[in-house]
């Protein structure tokens, strides 16, 4: 697992234009489309989606099938005081995901890494893999932003959360089934903490404390190229 992982970063660095980070603000987003797994994940990109609503960014939120009636009802709440209106599949995400796409107008995508090693997670990334792959939709424009679950990826964007990082938290607090089992809250602070390194140096302000790291490439044809390379690299 490790070789396959060293072969796909070398891929991702010498291959493409992906390898430098940048800081980044959201400016390029004006509609973007977040991908929700089965396990629920979006408080892991709660600091993003709240710095794009402060800029009057229109979001919606597509779950993937969720049969925990518990989770489901926290997911509403979240979405609730967030003031989004989420997406529940019905029967079969990638048709009626592949649907959606078709008949809406989205300018980004936010959807776990494409190293994510937990089922769920790794399973809606294949997903969107293969809607891409077997449709027209992988001609169109519309940026793939990967974010960190369960494992860390190599970011080329970082964005600077300090300033609704307690709003994160107070909606952590909200998935009471998820943090019955792991200390989510510590574990998000620490991730946090560990990758606002990218916003400041020794001569750089000292209150920047948090920031979320993302993988993004700019349009489906790039993002199967790295799904397949990681696949091969196997």
């Amino acid at each position: 697992m490790k070789s396959a992982i060293k072969k796909f970063i070398h891929k991702i660095r010498t291959a493409n234009k992906y390898s430098a980070v940048k800081k980044y603000y959201g400016n390029v987003m004006q509609n973007p489309l977040e991908i929700e797994t089965p396990a629920g994940n979006n408080f892991l990109v709660a600091g993003l989606i709240c710095k794009l609503l402060e800029k009057k960014k229109k979001i919606t939120v597509f779950y993937n099938k969720n049969e925990d009636d518990e989770r489901k009802k926290e997911a509403l709440e979240v979405n609730k005081i967030l003031g989004i209106e989420p997406v529940f599949t019905k029967t079969y995400f990638r048709t009626e995901f592949k649907n959606y796409l078709n008949n809406n107008d989205f300018d980004a995508l936010i959807i776990p890494n494409i190293l994510d090693n937990h089922k769920f997670h790794f399973k809606t990334v294949e997903d969107i893999y293969f809607i891409f792959k077997n449709s027209e939709l992988k001609k169109n424009n519309l940026k793939i932003i990967m974010f960190e679950v369960w494992t860390p990826a190599p970011p080329n964007i970082i964005v600077d959360i300090t300033s609704v990082f307690s709003k994160k938290i107070d909606l952590l607090k909200l998935y009471k089934s998820q943090l019955h089992s792991k200390n989510y809250i510590s574990s998000v602070e620490g991730l946090n903490t560990f990758r606002s390194i990218f916003l400041k140096n020794i001569n750089e302000d000292k209150n920047k404390k948090y920031a979320e790291a993302f993988m993004i490439v700019d349009n489906p044809e790039d993002f199967i190229y790295l799904f397949e390379n990681c696949e091969s690299s196997k």
